[in-house]
């Protein structure tokens, strides 16, 4: 069992949002626990009616404590990543826009088959909230705790893309072993297909600024530059001069980074004694000359200017 708590990626915003959001999450549940069946039951998705309201009201309601807690477990894990890229407004908006798409692209299609039963809990927005991490930092690390039995315990760091991928695939093998029909696995593939199309959407429109640690600019960036061009006429096509002008970025950072790297080649090819260890370079007279990089007073290390990357 694999459990997160937290994460390498860069957070600028405090999760103001995710707290609040679990917070109503928790209050919620110990209301409903205090309500009628009857009329907790008109809170959840229903497959034999078609009932908007429901799209929202079903990501707050929960079966058990151990279903809720798991839950937020992954929201707080998830949510401290995305929200703490775009800050506590945009994410709330994201979080109910993808909680009411998960809730539509569940219900509307079941209630057209015929279908019986409902659903509920935020496990399909949680899903949404994982495919936009991984859109938007797949190189970034998930802080775990993996159980086995009940007594090991350890702690490890998992490439969110990594992450992503194990969930997504224990989902389809559950479906291959259970069938292909309406269930918890399909509920939470249901929510990583919403998730997608607004994380390209929001990276594309530059509401997130992922400072090139994205998947596209990854991809981009990984490919030669005929595939660099059909991407950018691919993508073009569907977001508009926005995509274009992200790979075009993209491109020229990696100029700059291959220029960078041929002049300090040509310095190294043109100044080979420079870079020869101390021992080896003697003057005319004997003497061993001053090492780079130190003043000939005290022959003590010059510091240069300091400079400040982050992912």
């Amino acid at each position: 069992m694999l459990i997160p708590y937290g994460t390498d990626a860069p957070v600028y915003h405090a999760p103001i949002a995710t707290g609040a959001i679990i917070g109503l999450n928790l209050v919620s549940f110990v209301l409903a626990c205090d309500y009628e069946q009857l009329a907790v039951s008109d809170l959840v998705l229903q497959f034999d009616r078609i009932r908007p309201l429901q799209w929202w009201t079903a990501a707050f309601m929960h079966g058990s404590w151990c279903h809720l807690i798991g839950n937020m477990i992954f929201l707080w894990s998830f949510g401290l990543i995305v929200e703490g890229k775009i800050g506590w407004a945009r994410f709330s908006a994201l979080y109910f826009v993808l909680a009411g798409c998960d809730g539509a692209i569940s219900q509307v299609p079941m209630y057209f088959m015929g279908g019986e039963g409902g659903a509920l809990g935020a496990s399909g927005v949680i899903f949404a909230l994982m495919m936009v991490a991984l859109i938007w930092a797949p190189a970034n690390e998930v802080k775990c705790i993996f159980q086995a039995f009940w007594f090991y315990f350890r702690p490890i760091d998992i490439p969110i893309l990594h992450f992503a991928a194990f969930f997504l695939s224990l989902q389809i093998l559950q479906l291959f072993l259970l069938g292909w029909h309406m269930s918890t696995p399909m509920l939470h593939l249901l929510g990583s297909l919403v998730g997608i199309p607004i994380a390209l959407f929001m990276l594309i429109r530059g509401y997130v600024d992922c400072e090139g640690w994205d998947l596209l600019s990854r991809w981009s960036g990984a490919g030669t530059r005929h595939d660099v061009q059909m991407r950018r006429s691919f993508l073009e096509k569907v977001f508009g001069q926005r995509a274009s002008k992200l790979v075009a970025q993209e491109e020229q950072r990696l100029r700059v980074e291959q220029m960078h790297g041929r002049d300090a080649l040509e310095h190294i090819l043109a100044n080979p004694d420079a870079y020869n260890p101390p021992s080896a370079r003697k003057s005319s007279s004997g003497r061993t000359t001053p090492q780079p990089g130190r003043s000939r007073e005290g022959n003590q290390k010059t510091q240069g200017p300091k400079r400040n990357g982050s992912r």
